[in-house]
């Protein structure tokens, strides 16, 4: 048994292409095609498009050569055909097995249940001659290094020549992208979908639930060509697509969503007998319907790997690989560096990061102390892009690669929203708190460090978090320890030292329509074209040459 050998997993499914690198049991690297592209979701076909930035970045960073990898797996998929990358053999695992590897070997726990939930996966084998029957659904149990997984229910793919080829029957996730695609926001817009939904009512759910049926295991049926779409559409016009009218479907499909996630989650339970949950697919990005897991079923702790969607599936591929063809005993993983295992792109030396600032038109100087400089900076009112250390993997950013600035105004919300962000209004951020902390201010007893969990904001705490105070009075919250963030840790310590909160508004480094900021050089060209303040770039202070006309701090009341 060679427990040493490196373990390439290759992922993606059309879209979202990825690569990671796993070996001695531990992931050591992981990267997101769109990071080194810059084209958000990298939407690909895949035949022509076999991830070969993200594998060559994974290769090159470690010094791993491809001939010196022990075996390639990738996620079967529908749309993949071939059998070698590079020269090299293949081994597909099934779609939905490459999320619960994913939900499982990351996580602390030595036994779960295994809930995989999503848009669609892989192949379901059938006597019938329909080819198109995919799995939307699995359940299942892990222990130890072993997974064991069955599809609870499939749904039939019919392909045309509408944006509704993307579209699933029974599946939850096909359901919850194509509201989302129908009131405006395309079928990448589920995360505003769910933000709209705090400012919708119920007025819409009795219709809405005409539409799908839901047994008491959690199986979903839904049909997207019996008329839905008319519907939907009719809705709208009606109200001359009012803005109201948007919310309040938005929260009807939401709320049928959380039903759903709920009901599954407890007959996994009462399936399994499990008293931990691992879940994955791309409905576990869903923070207010993971929070209900938690507040309404018999689990006593959940894990969701930060990147649960189709970007994480080389993560659990590579794991799966590892753990079967080396019989390694598996360790789970420590709670108290747990939110070390986002953070896994390659570090960025000082001399890359000189050679970037030397490049573009900036102020810069080197500070002898970031937390101290950074926290002056913040409490002067100042939004500050943040680029240190590792990228993180999935679509949070988790403090090194994200826009920081203090929590306590919703005008200060507004402004990054329409003039650093140029996104909707009524999107809201998230804050990160240090973990001893969060139960003072939020609703919240269990560890939330990869921001997937949404927590009430104590009543006496809104006002001085009105920057991240969302429209139903929570918040999704990232919660750090000192050994995952040492120095998101201390910066939100010294803040505290000085306004007596230690939480600070956390949003994504990136530009409208791009991936977050993986390079300096990324980081640079973001900074120049937003309406920040300053930019922390490793120990660099970076400014602007010509500061923009209407400072943030000038907005704050």
């Amino acid at each position: 048994m060679i427990t040493n050998q490196a373990f390439l997993g290759i992922g993606g499914s059309g879209h979202d292409f990825s690569a990671a690198l796993v070996s001695k049991g531990n992931l050591q690297i992981a990267i997101e095609e769109e990071r080194i592209d810059r084209s958000k979701h990298g939407s690909r076909i895949w035949h022509s498009h076999p991830c070969n930035l993200a594998l060559n970045y994974c290769l090159s960073a470690t010094n791993i050569r491809l001939e010196d990898v022990a075996s390639i797996y990738i996620p079967q998929d529908h749309v993949r055909r071939e059998s070698q990358i590079l020269g090299r053999q293949v081994i597909r695992i099934g779609h939905h097995l490459a999320h619960a590897a994913a939900s499982f070997y990351p996580s602390p726990f030595q036994e779960a249940a295994v809930l995989v939930i999503d848009g669609h996966g892989g192949h379901i084998e059938t006597s019938s001659k329909d080819t198109n029957n995919l799995e939307t659904i699995s359940i299942g149990s892990a222990s130890g290094s072993s997974i064991a997984l069955n599809t609870l229910q499939s749904g039939i793919k019919t392909v045309t020549s509408t944006t509704w080829h993307h579209v699933v029957s029974n599946s939850l996730g096909s359901f919850y992208k194509a509201v989302s695609d129908l009131i405006g926001f395309g079928f990448f817009g589920v995360g505003k979908l769910m933000g709209l939904a705090a400012y919708g009512d119920n007025s819409l759910l009795s219709e809405m639930r005409k539409w799908v049926d839901i047994d008491v295991a959690g199986k979903f049926y839904f049909d997207p060509y019996s008329g839905f779409s008319d519907w939907v559409q009719h809705t709208l016009r009606c109200s001359r697509n009012s803005a109201q009218i948007r919310a309040n479907i938005a929260a009807a499909v939401q709320k049928i969503f959380e039903e759903t996630v709920l009901r599954l989650a407890k007959h996994c339970q009462q399936v399994t007998g499990a008293k931990y949950l691992s879940y994955g697919g791309g409905c576990a990005l869903n923070t207010v319907a993971n929070r209900r897991i938690l507040d309404e079923t018999k689990f006593k702790s959940l894990y969701i790997f930060p990147a649960p969607g189709d970007a994480g599936l080389a993560v659990g591929a590579a794991y799966f690989g590892y753990y079967i063809e080396t019989g390694a005993y598996r360790f789970p993983s420590e709670l108290q560096t747990l939110g070390t295992q986002a953070y896994c792109g390659r570090k960025y030396g000082e001399d890359e990061m000189k050679q970037a600032l030397d490049k573009y038109p900036v102020l810069y100087h080197r500070a002898t102390d970031t937390v101290n400089t950074v926290t002056k900076r913040l409490l002067e009112g100042e939004i500050i892009g943040i680029f240190r250390e590792r990228s993180e993997i999935g679509p949070r950013a988790l403090g090194n690669r994200s826009i920081i600035t203090l929590p306590d105004s919703s005008i200060r919300r507004r402004f990054i929203n329409m003039r650093v962000k140029n996104r909707e209004t009524f999107r809201p951020f998230a804050p990160v708190v240090i973990f001893e902390a969060m139960s003072k201010f939020f609703e919240l007893e269990d560890e939330s460090p990869f921001m997937l969990l949404v927590a009430k904001v104590r009543p006496e705490w809104r006002a001085s978090l009105g920057a991240i105070t969302h429209a139903d009075e929570t918040a999704r919250v990232q919660t750090v320890r000192r050994e995952s963030n040492p120095f998101l840790y201390d910066l939100l310590v010294t803040v505290e030292n000085h306004t007596g909160i230690p939480v600070l508004l956390n949003t994504s480094f990136n530009r409208r329509n791009e991936p977050i900021v993986e390079s300096p050089e990324d980081a640079l060209s973001c900074f120049l074209n937003q309406e920040l303040d300053t930019l922390l770039l490793g120990k660099y202070i970076v400014e602007k040459h010509t500061p923009w006309a209407c400072p943030s701090e000038q907005i704050v009341p």
